[in-house]
């Protein structure tokens, strides 16, 4: 029953539309329980709990919350921090000492894996403590029995509408337009990007995902075609697209480029943070793309960057809505069964979109990442089929209908 510890909240990972609809989630299921405990915010996820720097949440005014809960970005600040041992003695030794017993993580994949850490850490030292992983992640690379993460439809919304008003533009200025999205494992972000289309000449006409091979020369002849027939060509490009190495298995193109570019905390592939990848499949095309007689192919390429996840109000409201319901039922949870677990969104098996939450295993959830199943991929590689749009548009709503005069 609650009432019997303290509770931390924090944040980790990449920001999100509506991660702080989570937050605030959980902080009025906390309250509505009147367990006469601390509600505890740490600053920067783990790193506030080992420095000792908190937010005291449960004092924070409603009209306040409602306010952050529609901001974009991480309200108690993040981190990437994967816990060592010694990172472990320190969380468990601040908990210990502030009494608290109940520990709300939200974040991705790395967060759950890093909240299995601690949560094996204080079963060790057979300290109470219940670590409860709250989903959001843009790449939607959670694994099963997650059906999708928040924080990924609406920002699966959003570069749905970007890449509409860009292909506008390409079909306004004509030529050649790549544009290099989120997703170092999983292509769902990337193939958000078509949700927008109605007609068949419409953009993104590729679809480069990390799942498909990626190879140069049918990129070219696959861009050479498009270009042939339509005079203009518009390219979503995942940032983890992959060729095949020595051993047969897939690397990271720009980790090829780019020998030695970084790993994260959690051993992986830093993909972000420059528009090589973009400059280099530029460079690509502008050298190998003939253009029709008499004329000159333009050629541009993107990085979308930082404004995929954190845009504010191009939210979903499906999207929202579930952020916030992880964040409730996760407290409930915690108090009703005083397990390690990390909460889920599922698929009702009804005729209209609905979603329930079950709890998930932490430590599953922390293991690995989800790719794009095979039947949401055309089967050339480079589009996306009527199973994955059926999947995505209850969560990111509908799109405004184009109209045009040529």
């Amino acid at each position: 029953m609650p009432g019997h510890g303290n509770v931390v909240i924090a944040q980790s990972g990449g920001p999100t539309a509506v991660i702080n609809r989570t937050l605030a989630g959980a902080i009025n299921e906390l309250k509505a329980l009147r367990m006469g405990a601390r509600i505890l915010g740490a600053k920067h996820g783990i790193d506030g709990i080992m420095d000792k720097d908190f937010l005291q949440l449960d004092s924070v005014s409603g009209p306040l919350m409602r306010k952050v809960a529609e901001m974009p970005g991480a309200a108690l600040g993040s981190t990437r921090r994967k816990p060592s041992p010694e990172d472990c003695e320190k969380i468990l030794r601040v908990f210990w000492d502030m009494n608290v017993r109940y520990f709300f993580y939200i974040g991705g994949d790395d967060t759950a894996r890093a909240l299995s850490i601690i949560a094996k850490s204080a079963e060790e030292a057979k300290q109470p403590l219940v670590c409860i992983h709250i989903p959001k992640t843009i790449d939607n690379d959670l694994v099963k029995p997650h059906d999708h993460a928040p924080g990924w439809g609406s920002a699966a919304r959003f570069v749905a509408l970007s890449s509409m008003g860009l292909d506008e533009d390409n079909r306004s200025m004509r030529g050649i337009y790549i544009n290099v999205f989120m997703g170092k494992n999983a292509g769902f972000l990337t193939a958000s990007t078509a949700l927008a289309r109605e007609r068949d000449d419409e953009g993104p006409h590729l679809l480069y995902l990390p799942e498909v091979e990626f190879k140069e020369e049918k990129f070219i002849q696959d861009i050479q075609t498009v270009y042939d027939e339509l005079g203009r060509v518009h390219v979503a490009v995942s940032e983890g697209i992959s060729v095949k190495d020595e051993s047969g298995g897939l690397t990271p193109l720009i980790q090829v480029m780019q020998q030695g570019h970084g790993s994260d905390n959690f051993g992986g592939v830093n993909l972000s943070g420059s528009g090589a990848l973009g400059d280099y499949l530029g460079r690509l095309v502008k050298k190998s793309v003939k253009p029709k007689e008499g004329h000159h192919v333009r050629v541009r390429s993107d990085t979308m960057g930082y404004l995929q996840r954190s845009f504010p109000f191009v939210v979903s409201e499906v999207d929202a809505e579930e952020a916030e319901l992880v964040g409730r039922m996760g407290v409930q949870y915690a108090f009703d069964e005083e397990k390690n677990a990390s909460i889920a969104l599922i698929r009702k098996d009804s005729d209209h979109y609905e979603c329930e939450t079950i709890a998930a295993s932490l430590e599953l959830v922390g293991s690995g990442k989800r790719m794009m199943p095979k039947e949401f991929i055309s089967s050339d590689g480079t589009d996306i089929t009527q199973e994955f749009v059926d999947y995505a548009t209850p969560i990111i709503g509908s799109m405004p209908r184009r109209a045009r005069l040529l």
